[in-house]
């Protein structure tokens, strides 16, 4: 399903786990049948995925057997996520206190998941190494389908989309109004 089958598996050949190896090959296989044969995809030093050809941006997500990717014509960020036990578990180490009181307000374990997708997605749009998500990616606003999140160090602003779905929340990142 791939052109250039001896490339791919050099490729995948990086990769220890097989899960990795799976998503890497399933990302390829739906560019290319999205973009065309030519799609050529590489890396920036960051690990943000970037399209040599065609010229558009890109943003890929994977999340266990599911894959989300993107293109436009502006600098987005995609991600998605099962719901699971593990964001609610974890989120004192990526929300603030005033994050938190969101998770009271709706189904804890669902609004932890898209509060760590949310960010996620931020941190592939920003494209800045080493954001503290619960000091530096900041929840201003939430309504029922759109997060407007702030960058305090960097003084930027990004709207964050997100749609509550069956098995996963997908999310996605946009430049915000100033």
């Amino acid at each position: 399903m791939l052109p250039a089958k001896k490339q791919y598996k050099e490729e995948i050949e990086q990769f220890g786990a097989l899960l990795r190896k799976k998503e890497r090959l399933a990302t390829r296989v739906l560019l290319h049948r999205e973009l065309g044969v030519e799609a050529n995809i590489d890396y920036l030093p960051s690990r943000r995925p970037v399209l040599t050809f065609p010229k558009k941006e890109i943003s890929i997500s994977h999340s266990h057997s599911y894959i989300a990717f993107s293109t436009a014509k502006f600098r987005h960020g995609i991600d998605i996520e099962v719901y699971g036990s593990r964001a609610l578990k974890l989120h004192k180490a990526f929300l603030n206190e005033s994050e938190v009181k969101l998770l009271a307000k709706e189904d804890s374990e669902q609004m932890a998941t898209m509060l760590w997708s949310a960010k996620e997605a931020v941190y592939k749009f920003a494209d800045i190494q080493g954001l503290d998500f619960s000091k530096d990616i900041l929840v201003t606003n939430h309504t029922a389908d759109t997060l407007h999140i702030y960058l305090p160090r960097f003084k930027k602003e990004s709207i964050v989309h997100y749609f509550f779905l069956q098995d996963f929340v997908l999310t996605y990142a946009i430049q915000g109004h100033k």
